[in-house]
């Protein structure tokens, strides 16, 4: 394996060669340059998100934008990952120009309309409306004419299988006539006990 392969740079070098050969094809370059990240996220179901002034330049302190790519997503197929990063695009097309697309993760009619302008085709789905988006056989044939490596593509973050479950700090203990079970959290060593109150005899602790 070489270094290349061992890096994320080839990934954001080559997601930002893309940024600026799609925004000159699709949006005749009128979108502003702005930080292109990979970077993780709790949400499952984002890929990639936008955030608006989120960076600052050094010196004249001019707000940047912020495209991010997630990465437990840069294992997907390249026309999923070129989905991804037009989509959001499209946010940022509309940002620029007051364009009120989404709010709380909802996609209204506006972000669709301008999906289409571009053609990328919406969805509808409940709870974030039109943000299931996905490329039309002709984006799809001009985005890949742009030849996107996807050996630049290699790296990608694990994504978590779930969080684990926290050990419960209760103990269970345990009747040894009766078997009636009962948990109880740390108690000292020189505890003198606790008895059944059933049948008197003294709780056993099942877990160390």
């Amino acid at each position: 394996m070489t270094k290349n392969n061992q890096s994320i740079k080839p990934a954001v070098v080559e997601l930002e060669r893309l940024f600026k050969a799609i925004n000159k094809k699709k949006f005749n370059g009128s979108l502003p340059w702005c930080a292109i990240i990979v970077q993780s996220t709790s949400n499952k179901n984002a890929h990639g998100w936008f955030f608006a002034n989120s960076w600052v330049r050094k010196g004249d302190r001019k707000p940047v934008h912020e495209l991010s790519m997630c990465a437990e997503s840069l294992n997907r197929p390249i026309e999923d990952i070129l989905n991804t990063l037009i989509h959001e695009m499209v946010h940022l097309y509309c940002h620029v120009n007051d364009i009120g697309d989404c709010k709380n993760n909802y996609h209204n009619v506006k972000f669709k309309v301008q999906c289409n302008l571009v053609d990328l085709e919406c969805t509808q789905i409940p709870r974030y409306g039109w943000a299931s988006t996905k490329l039309t056989p002709k984006l799809k044939k001009e985005l890949m004419a742009l030849r996107p490596k996807k050996t630049a593509f290699t790296v990608f973050r694990k994504s978590e299988m779930g969080r684990q479950k926290r050990g419960s700090k209760l103990k269970k203990w345990q009747c040894p006539q009766c078997k009636t079970n009962i948990r109880v959290g740390y108690l000292p060593e020189n505890f003198p006990g606790v008895d059944c109150r059933e049948c008197g005899r003294e709780y056993q602790c099942l877990e160390h």
